[in-house]
């Protein structure tokens, strides 16, 4: 990430840290780390100079983007998994006990997907 924009970003949240809602404050981080290339060594360089309430919501945000990357990750390996065994003929009950989900749950990605 270009040293120049780490440096914004920082004086940026400094600046309006006192001023905006922790929502809205929030909504910036959210959007500058789905946007950006920001490494997560990046991240913790360019907040060590912000006030500690922000510098809390940035790593607690940033710590939520990353659980829910994991969510889809687990989420498309069960769909993959569900479609699989549905191709290859294997009834609602087995899928279920193989994906580790509800019936309902493989019926929902089956007729999703595959239409049926």
């Amino acid at each position: 990430m270009c040293k120049q924009l780490a440096k914004n970003f920082e004086r940026i949240l400094t600046s309006i840290n006192p001023y905006l809602s922790n929502n809205f404050i929030t909504t910036i981080i959210i959007y500058t780390l789905q946007t950006s290339d920001f490494t997560a060594a990046e991240i913790v360089e360019t907040i060590k100079n912000i006030p500690s309430s922000t510098k809390n919501k940035i790593m607690s945000t940033y710590d939520m983007l990353i659980e829910k990357g994991i969510e889809k990750g687990i989420e498309k390996i069960n769909t993959e998994v569900v479609l699989r065994c549905f191709d290859n003929q294997y009834d609602l009950k087995t899928i279920a006990l193989i994906a580790g989900l509800e019936e309902k749950e493989v019926k929902k990605i089956i007729k999703t997907h595959r239409g049926v």
